[in-house]
This record gives structure tokens, C-alpha cells and sequence, in this order.
């Protein structure tokens, strides 16, 4: 079983290629689609769906693997299996933006490995976040 969740345009997936060793995908979750990416997260998580499909310009494929969190290629087809761990990072983060109305940051990075042996990320952005401090405050904040 499956379920797919339609990303609006403003908030398509994108691929952005750093070297020949290295990429990134990502997407925007706005508040139009938390709700429905956190449930389909939960249902992932819980086995209660094989896959979560989230579709826009391209469509990932998002699944729970035991093994390191990879991802796939195909096309405008990216297969992304990610570790436990990953997908309860990425819900602390997105459920942060359900109970405050933003993050802290304005996106989470995970790492995955590709088929290839590439280094890739999977950004995942907030489309409300907290305002950046500037480094003197972070300077001052970590001691």
C-alpha cells in the first residue's frame, strides 16, 4: 500500500548537482501539506504503508530500510529509503512546525548514499522558519 501526496509548484523537488561525486534533492513543506507529509511520515513509520509518494516537478519515492539511508535514481523518479532514525528526525523537525507554526532552522539535511557511490542530501525545507541570528549571537549562545 501507498499513499501520494501532491506537492504544490512553489514547492517542487529539486536537484542540484555540487561535482561529479556529490548532488542534493530537495523539497519545501509548507503549510498546506505538513499535515498530510506528517501523516504519511507516521504511516511510514508504523508499517502501515510501504511507500510515501511525494509528487511536484519530480516525484520521490519515500521508504524505511534497515540499512544506511540511500536513494535511487530514475528519471524524474528519485526511490529514497531511509533509516528509522531519519524519518523520526525528519517528524521531530516537521512536528516542531506543527506545534510552533515554524522551525528553528529552515531545513534538515540527511545524507544518503546513491547506487553509484555518490554523496547525496536530502534537504528538507520549512516554508516558515525562525529568523537567522547573526554570529555574534551564536558566538555568545554556545560559550
Amino acid at each position: 500500500m501507498k499513499r501520494t501526496i501532491r506537492l504544490p509548484d512553489t514547492n517542487g523537488i529539486i536537484e542540484r548537482r555540487h561535482s561529479e561525486k556529490a548532488w542534493d534533492v530537495s523539497f519545501t513543506v509548507g503549510t498546506t501539506c505538513l499535515r498530510d507529509v506528517l501523516t504519511g511520515l507516521f504511516l511510514l513509520l508504523f508499517d502501515k504503508i510501504q511507500s510515501l509518494h511525494l509528487a511536484g516537478t519530480k516525484e520521490i519515492v519515500l521508504a524505511i530500510t534497515r540499512e544506511t539511508s540511500h536513494v535511487h535514481r530514475e528519471r524524474n523518479l528519485l526511490r529514497i529509503a531511509l533509516a528509522r532514525t531519519d524519518v523520526e528526525a525528519l517528524l521531530s523537525y516537521l512536528l516542531d512546525y506543527e506545534r510552533d507554526g515554524r522551525t528553528r532552522v529552515n531545513h534538515i539535511d540527511l545524507e544518503l548514499r546513491s547506487a553509484d557511490n555518490n554523496d547525496v542530501t536530502l534537504i528538507v525545507r520549512a516554508e516558515t522558519s525562525a529568523l537567522p541570528i547573526s554570529a555574534d549571537e551564536a558566538k555568545r549562545l554556545l560559550g
